[in-house]
């Protein structure tokens, strides 16, 4: 098997309790030279005999960005963009190893607490569910001209209806009772994540089938019993307490069956065997402030997103015109006044659609 390695606590906790023989498991992560998410891993294989395979994004990566980014929008039917392209070129790469890959460790998103707000989920999203009046506050977004971004507002209002009905049936008729954290994370369950993972299962089934995650029955009734699982905790604002108590989990799992990866630190500067210290805290604390500033002066960085989109915007997002009945034209004066970066997941959404059309050969006009 093949198996995501990165430099957090999640991917410890799935090869602490993986059962395999270190000769069938192939650990791998991606990220540019010298990142923490490849550096880490690297330094516990070699130290605890792990076989490990960097996937650099360098200039090799570069060069054959344009083919696996609209390999990330095709193949997952554009539920995904073409900053993922980093996946099907990770995927590619290790394919002659085994046909299995594992990946997501047993729903992160679910058991910790929820950490992708404005990135894997909209932040008017998150609004949206969080509000005391779901639907007056989805009617804000659309009627709002800024909401309305990249997308033709004219289009935006015609399908206004739809989208409050479709709103209205999935989050308020069934979960309008619930406090709203916990609607949130049912809206999750039965909306969201089958949209997120199966974005990237769809883009990885050429490469491999990615066992993970597995939302069966057992994992969902262990979340709701859980008392340090992300739907007990503040979505948006979690408290110091909820970020704590779900580390702790993962430390533990750690402990229990692989203990000699408790003491390599993180990419947040402490280890999991910190974590489970008697002044927690007092460990943990210093040394998270001291990688953050540390990332903070040297100007840290995983990935060069920007530097790889960019270019790959400027050849071909722009080669036809865009329709007017779709899109509306901020998209390009964003691009060119370069204000796109402050808003890189609405952008990358916007022209992962419109090249995906293409793609598929759609008269958008």
């Amino acid at each position: 098997v093949r198996v995501s390695f990165a430099s957090g606590f999640d991917s410890r906790a799935l090869l602490a309790v993986l059962e395999k023989d270190r000769a069938d498991v192939l650990a791998y992560s991606f990220g540019i030279p010298g990142s923490l998410n490849v550096s880490i891993p690297l330094q516990i294989g070699e130290r605890l005999g792990i076989s490990y395979q960097p996937i650099y994004l360098d200039g090799e990566y570069e060069g054959a960005f344009d083919d696996y980014a609209f390999r990330a929008v095709s193949l997952s039917d554009c539920l995904s963009t073409v900053e993922r392209a980093n996946y099907p070129y990770a995927f590619e790469k290790l394919a002659d190893f085994s046909p299995v890959v594992i990946t997501g460790l047993f729903g992160s998103e679910l058991l910790r607490t929820f950490q992708n707000v404005g990135h894997i989920v909209s932040a008017n999203l998150a609004r949206m569910n969080l509000a005391a009046d779901p639907l007056a506050e989805l009617r804000r977004i659309i009627a709002a001209p800024e909401a309305a971004g990249y997308f033709a507002l004219r289009l935006l209002r015609q399908a206004a209806e739809e989208v409050e009905a479709d709103v209205s049936a999935a989050l308020v008729q069934r979960f309008g009772d619930m406090p709203p954290d916990r609607r949130f994370y049912m809206f999750l369950l039965t909306e969201g994540l089958r949209k997120y993972f199966g974005a990237e299962v769809h883009m990885e089934r050429p490469y491999g089938t990615n066992r993970f995650p597995f939302l069966d029955d057992e994992f969902v009734d262990f979340l709701f019993r859980a008392p340090f699982a992300g739907v007990y905790s503040r979505t948006l604002r979690p408290t110091v307490g909820n970020r704590f108590r779900s580390q702790y989990f993962y430390a533990y799992i750690i402990r229990k069956y692989r203990p000699e990866l408790l003491k390599a630190p993180t990419d947040h500067g402490h280890s999991p065997g910190d974590v489970l210290s008697p002044v927690a805290l007092l460990r943990i604390g210093p040394k998270y402030v001291y990688k953050r500033w540390k990332r903070q002066r040297m100007g840290y960085r995983e990935f060069k997103t920007e530097e790889w989109t960019e270019g790959f915007y400027n050849r071909h997002l722009f080669s036809k015109s865009i329709p007017k009945s779709l899109f509306s034209s901020t998209m390009e004066e964003d691009f060119r006044s370069g204000a796109w970066k402050a808003r890189r997941m609405d952008f990358a959404r916007a022209a992962s659609f419109k090249l995906w059309l293409e793609t598929i050969g759609m008269e958008v006009g």
